[in-house]
């Protein structure tokens, strides 16, 4: 499916604010801002999800624009300004979340994008409509499918089985049975692997 230039501008434009997250990582063997990397990888994710062909441009432009911003400049709010435990880590993802929002729609204003699809990607964004909209379940799916693939390992090391397997419990929970699929063929390594088992067991 070919793009819209607008759709092409906005995404360069989002780009460009997602590559001034300060933090580096490597992942897969790239190495380059955070954000970016994983942004990248969760629409890499949305195109194995869905096939744009088959819902029209007008239908997939909101969804793939959600997908590009809804981590845009979350790495501004710490984790550190809200109280460390659960719930000052929901409190500290909705802030982030209602940032990558606010930021996003700027640009599509500026880009004077048409205010349904604002209203669409905002509602992605911030998931409000989730998870009875289907986009917003492809969102949620592609979002989990790269944490696992790109941020699961990291933490084998950090905390406990018990935490791991609550985590990933959670992360299942919320994906479709298509989403769980692909995930069982992600190469990851043996003990990622067991305790994703353990978690869908």
């Amino acid at each position: 499916m070919e793009q819209s230039s607008r759709l092409k501008i906005v995404v360069a434009r989002i780009e460009t604010g997602l590559k001034e997250d300060p933090r580096s990582e490597k992942v897969l063997g790239v190495e380059g801002a955070r954000d970016y990397l994983f942004t990248k990888r969760v629409v890499e994710w949305i195109y194995k999800l869905v096939d744009p062909s088959t819902v029209g441009v007008q239908n997939f432009e909101p969804l793939l624009l959600a997908a590009w911003g809804h981590t845009l400049y979350r790495w501004r709010i710490p984790r550190e300004k809200y109280p460390m435990n659960t719930v000052g880590y929901h409190q500290w993802r909705s802030a982030q979340s209602a940032l990558s929002a606010d930021e996003v729609d700027k640009i599509l204003r500026e880009e004077r994008c048409d205010e349904a699809a604002r209203r669409h990607v905002r509602e992605l964004i911030l998931k409000t409509t989730f998870p009875q909209d289907p986009d917003s379940r492809v969102l949620e799916d592609a979002d989990c499918l790269a944490f696992l693939e790109m941020k699961i390992e990291s933490y084998l090391d950090e905390w406990d089985e018990p935490k791991i397997i609550r985590i990933l419990k959670g992360t299942l929970e919320k994906m479709t049975p298509k989403a769980v699929e692909l995930a069982k063929g992600i190469v990851l390594s043996s003990d990622a692997n067991r305790l994703i088992e353990k978690a869908l067991t």
